[in-house]
């Protein structure tokens, strides 16, 4: 079989013009999206939060956070700040986890819009220490039980 020219060469040209527009188009569109999972306004001390920033959690969801080695903190959740004798994880590597239940400041979490709020420092200090000096840092985030 042989080719032929086309019949109409700018139609041709016209067409692949724009197939080589579209698929630049989607490999720039893919490259530029953003997969990662953190918040582009979180500091740097605080590695990840749970839930993430705007999810939608169930009644029983652990809330906390995960921050680098060198801080402490502590969780406030709806502006309360939820006693250390509640938290799981590691406290020495910055772990601060809250998992509702039986003995705890909620049972389960109701329904609806939450705020919590990651409060930290340096760990070499007390709390009282950081906060005397001024270096209690924050990061609250929002999220929803439904």
């Amino acid at each position: 079989m042989r080719l032929r020219p086309p019949q109409h060469p700018e139609r041709v040209a016209i067409i692949s013009i724009g197939l080589l527009i579209a698929v630049n188009l989607a490999w720039f569109g893919y490259r530029s999206q953003d997969t990662s999972t953190g918040s582009r306004d979180r500091p740097a001390a605080v590695s990840q939060v749970y839930p993430m920033e705007d999810a939608v959690a169930r009644p029983q969801d652990t809330v906390g956070f995960d921050l680098q080695d060198k801080y402490h903190g502590v969780l406030e959740l709806d502006r309360q700040r939820i006693p250390e004798d509640q938290y799981e994880g590691d406290a020495q590597v910055g772990q601060v986890f809250w998992r509702p239940g039986s003995g705890k400041e909620f049972q389960e979490l109701p329904a609806g819009e939450h705020v919590a709020t990651a409060l930290f420092w340096d760990a070499t200090k007390s709390e009282d220490e950081a906060r005397e000096a001024h270096e209690i840092y924050s990061y609250t985030w929002h999220f929803s039980v439904g």
